[in-house]
């Protein structure tokens, strides 16, 4: 499957079963706002005065890292440059490495951008913009992102 890819700077593509937003608190998405600002770019600096920005990055950003371990969510991010390209989300072939993984328990696949999840998250009455919706097996899955534009994955037997 083919997408467009359009990111901001300090930003992601985020890859998640909509069955887990509800595990996106305000907590969970403070530290995704973090996550996108590895430099201290951004006015959350603000939220930390006195204190040393990768110090601050390392321990804020834990909560949504522990959601990435788990395969509840996968995030690519693009902190230091501005992304426009085509992209491809294709299975991977046997003996592929792929080291992320994630499930999907719906059987529903969205992809978009960390910011425009957080903002539509935190303001549930605006509509979000995806990038692709796409039904899936429902199930664990081995992913990777792999320069240039390609998204891979494949189905896990199992949780590992």
């Amino acid at each position: 499957m083919e997408f467009k890819l359009d990111c901001d700077d300090m930003d992601a593509l985020l890859l998640i079963d909509p069955g887990y937003f509800s595990a996106l608190d305000d907590d969970i998405l403070y530290s995704m706002d973090i996550l996108l600002d590895p430099l201290g770019r951004s006015e959350l600096i603000c939220d930390f005065p006195g204190e040393d920005w990768k110090t601050v990055w390392e321990r804020e950003t834990k909560p949504v890292l522990e959601l990435s371990r788990q395969g509840k969510l996968f995030i690519k991010q693009f902190s230091e440059h501005k992304v426009k390209m085509g992209c491809e989300l294709v299975h991977a072939e046997d003996g592929e490495e792929l080291t992320g993984k994630l499930h999907i328990p719906t059987g529903k696949l969205v992809a978009v951008s960390a910011s425009e999840l957080i903002q539509c998250l935190a303001y549930p009455e605006l509509e979000m913009e995806k990038i692709f919706e796409m039904d899936f097996k429902e199930g664990w899955y081995r992913v990777a992102w792999q320069e240039p534009g390609k998204f891979k994955y494949r189905e896990m037997i199992a949780e590992s």
